[in-house]
Order: structure tokens, then sequence, then C-alpha cells
């Protein structure tokens, strides 16, 4: 499973009146949003913060906090 498959699945919240909010790691964020997670998913007053890590791929100090 890839990160770009992953990212398909959290979208299909959207179909139940949720919201998925990708930020694609190959794009620079804005200033000030470093070591942002890769996903927020919306649903009935509840937001999460999701990372996505894969095989190797490791968190940084900053994603721990």
């Amino acid at each position: 499973m890839t990160k770009s498959d992953i990212t398909k699945h959290f979208k299909e919240i959207e179909k139940y009146g949720g919201k998925c909010i990708t930020f694609n790691s190959n794009k620079p964020l804005p200033t000030g949003l470093k070591d942002f997670p890769d996903h927020i998913l919306i649903y009935k007053g509840m937001m999460l913060f999701i990372e996505v890590k894969i095989g190797k791929d490791n968190f940084k100090p900053g994603q721990l906090e």
C-alpha cells in the first residue's frame, strides 16, 4: 500500500459528509507549517491530524510533538 492509496481511502470520508484535507509532501508548505501532518480529517465535530509513515520512512522529531 502506498501513501496515495491511503489518501484515497481517507478521501472516502467525504461521501459521508466529512472532509479530508491532504498536504502533499512533494510540495513546499507555507512558512510556519514545518512538520505539519499529512492529513486532517474532519467528521461529526471531530478533527484528526494524521501523519502517514510507510516502510523505512521515520518520524522527524518535530512530527512527534
